[in-house]
């Protein structure tokens, strides 16, 4: 048997030092800044079913097909989500709105800031409770409990201060709009009923094509300002007619409800007077049978 060299050994051994120190070290597990406590429907993680107490981690993107969604961010609040939204969490204190609506819940303790971001606009908070919707068009932002101030990205020198029971719209390139009366129950009763929450038009963003460009006749100029003002106003109008529609089903909804409920009711009455004739005993609130049945 023949004997290994010392020498061959302690090259061996140098080389196996040399790998060991060139090997990269371990690449640490993403930070964990929130977690699921509350999820209905159809929801995706990185493309991903993601489930009922699973913690999200640094840079992963949400996306609420159907249902709802509930974060909770440890020592901050809530993140509520509705249907059609597609979201990344960027850091602990901020959040990427893609497209369609989230409802944030922030504590108000010394410290605590938040804010939710979309193409055009910035929510900032320390404390509140604003609903933030981003569609190709504008970014919402709703007041429910507290202040938020509302920027645009091309001008973040010049915040529109927004309040309780108050909303802003921020346009593709103009800065927030003067706020207007918004009713905080609007949002509340669409979390309550998240299938009739319609989807928003797409907005560019990972995953997502911008809209076409516009097609214009050969030849013909592009638009004037005029034009595209009213290209803006007819676009407005279409949005509050579908708005009014859809506001018009539910409380259609809500009288067909009703009326079943209060027939449903007198049905019932009725059939319990008529048991009471039939056992020979007088209707409740009436001075006789006789009286009954005139």
């Amino acid at each position: 048997m023949r004997r290994v060299s010392p020498t061959l050994s302690l090259l061996v051994l140098l080389v196996q030092l040399a790998c060991e120190r060139s090997a990269p070290p371990p690449t640490p597990p993403p930070a964990v800044i929130a977690r699921v406590v509350e999820l209905q429907g159809e929801v995706l993680r990185d493309g991903r079913p993601l489930a009922l107490g699973d913690a999200v981690a640094l840079s992963e993107s949400i996306e609420v097909r159907s249902g709802r969604l509930v974060l909770e961010l440890p020592g901050k609040g809530q993140l509520r989500l509705f249907p059609h939204t597609r979201v990344k969490l960027i850091d602990g204190e901020r959040l990427q709105l893609w497209l369609g609506r989230v409802w944030a819940v922030i504590e108000a303790a010394v410290g605590t800031r938040y804010a939710v971001e979309t193409d055009n606009a910035v929510a900032g908070v320390r404390g509140t409770e604003f609903i933030v919707a981003a569609s190709a068009a504008e970014t919402e932002v709703a007041v429910l409990d507290g202040v938020v101030e509302v920027s645009h990205k091309q001008h973040p020198a010049a915040p529109t201060t927004v309040r309780r029971g108050q909303k802003t719209v921020v346009a593709a390139a103009a800065p927030p709009a003067a706020p207007v009366v918004y009713d905080p129950d609007e949002g509340r009763r669409q979390w309550e009923a998240p299938d009739q929450v319609p989807p928003p038009v797409p907005q560019p963003g990972p995953g997502v094509a911008p809209p076409p460009p516009e097609r214009r006749p050969p030849g013909r100029a592009p638009l004037s300002p005029l034009e595209r003002e009213g290209e803006r106003t007819k676009e407005e109008l279409r949005r509050e007619g579908e708005q009014t529609k859809e506001e018009l089903r539910r409380e259609e909804g809500d009288t067909r409800r009703r009326l079943e409920e209060s027939e449903a009711a007198t049905k019932k009455r009725l059939e319990d007077e008529a048991r009471r004739i039939r056992e020979g005993r007088e209707p409740e609130g009436r001075g006789g049978v006789k009286d009954f049945l005139e």
